[in-house]
Parts: structure tokens; C-alpha cells; sequence
């Protein structure tokens, strides 16, 4: 669940948990309510997005305001401050949670350990010649691929 917290204005240091589109203003209908003359009745909606949270103005007559402009639409990420009269929000994105515990990292070429040096660089520059289904099961599959020479 993420999170709205008002750091300026009436209510300083308040937060609203929200999920889902989520409706700001003045009027009853919005699942945020803000009590506040110069916030209109519907004044904006909160949409989530893949990498946060798109804040949109529904036309309001003092506007919705980040950076230091008026917005019309904006994508928000963990952190962002807008404001909605004399209200300052900042945003707190939900942590995502793995059931169970957080998946294990796969090694990847970068912090995979190699007994020889270049062997990371011929499977990067592999990497970026064509017949990736190739090159993919070569570098996984080194050792088998590349027999080791003794003496």
C-alpha cells in the first residue's frame, strides 16, 4: 500500500495509505478529502504505474503543482512532492513483498566468478552478436562448451 504524507500545511506530518486509482478534493465522492476552499471538488487522480505513481490534474481550477509548475499530468516516484492547495504531499510507494522471502539472485556475467580473466569478456562480447539463443546457452554452458586444455 502506498502512501501519501503532507509535508506543509494544515495536517503537517499526516499520512493516507491509498491502492489502486485513487480520487483527491474537496468533495465527499473522492477517496482522499481534502478540506481546503481553494481545492476544487474533484481536483486530481493518483493511477498506478509500472515504475510509480501518475499524478493527473481533473481540471481544477488552481491546478495541481510540481517542481514548481502547474501540471497537467506527471509520473511520480518514490519520494515525489506535489501540491493540491495549501497542501504539500510527498510520495512513499509501497516495498514490494515476496511471499516467503526475497528470491535468490542469479548470477549474471558481471558477478559470476570466472578462473580466467577474459572468459567474462568473450561471453559480454558474445553477447552482442547476433544468435543470442547461441551465445546465451554458450555462456551459461562455458565449461562444457570450452573444454579446459591441461599442461
Amino acid at each position: 500500500m502506498s502512501r501519501l504524507i503532507v509535508i506543509k500545511g494544515p495536517g503537517t506530518g499526516k499520512t493516507v495509505e491509498f491502492t489502486g486509482e485513487t480520487t483527491l478534493g474537496r468533495g465527499e465522492e473522492n477517496k482522499i478529502v481534502i478540506d481546503d476552499p481553494s481545492v476544487s471538488q474533484r481536483h486530481a487522480v493518483l493511477r498506478p504505474a509500472a515504475d510509480g505513481v501518475i499524478l493527473a490534474d481533473r481540471g481544477s481550477r488552481n491546478g495541481t503543482w510540481c517542481s514548481g509548475g502547474r501540471i497537467s499530468e506527471i509520473l511520480l516516484h518514490d519520494g515525489g512532492e506535489f501540491s493540491i492547495g495549501r497542501l504539500t504531499f510527498r510520495l512513499a510507494l509501497a516495498s514490494e513483498e515476496v511471499t516467503g522471502g526475497a528470491l535468490p539472485r542469479r548470477p549474471t556475467l558481471l558477478n559470476r566468478k570466472t578462473d580466467r580473466g577474459s572468459k567474462a569478456a568473450w561471453a559480454l562480447a558474445l553477447l552482442l552478436l547476433p544468435g543470442i539463443p547461441a551465445t546465451v546457452y554458450l555462456v551459461l554452458n562455458w565449461d562444457a562448451a570450452v573444454p579446459r586444455q591441461t599442461g
